[in-house]
């Protein structure tokens, strides 16, 4: 059963068509109401999920980036003579921890909640 409708008519229409979310409401319109109210990230298990999988990427990425740093340097030699070791770590990591960090930051940040009575 879909939990989430932009238009009313969308919802009323799939309720008539379905003799189970009928049933549903003529017998429990509290349960009924409750079970569309429900948004994916409340769901305990779902927002657990979540972030397990970004954490996941973020310890993966991070590990890697840190197993090239302490791999064998390229020794490389400029053009004034001085010899420099480089260790290039390739930019996708890089890219994948940040934005990993920033979605679980973003995750588990508070969300504004208007209290207009």
């Amino acid at each position: 059963m879909k939990t989430n409708y932009r238009h009313l008519s969308a919802f009323k229409d799939e309720v008539l068509a379905s003799e189970e979310m009928l049933a549903l409401i003529q017998n429990n319109p509290k349960e009924f109401f409750e079970k569309i109210n429900q948004e994916p990230t409340k769901i305990p298990w779902v927002f657990a999920l979540i972030v397990s999988i970004i954490g996941l990427a973020m310890i993966v990425s991070i590990t890697f980036i840190g197993i090239i740093t302490l791999s064998d340097p390229h020794q490389i030699t400029s053009e004034t003579g001085e010899s420099d070791l480089i260790i290039q770590i390739p930019q996708i990591l890089g890219i994948i921890a940040s934005s990993a960090i920033a979605a679980i930051a973003g995750l588990l940040a508070p969300s504004p909640i208007n209290n207009t009575n």
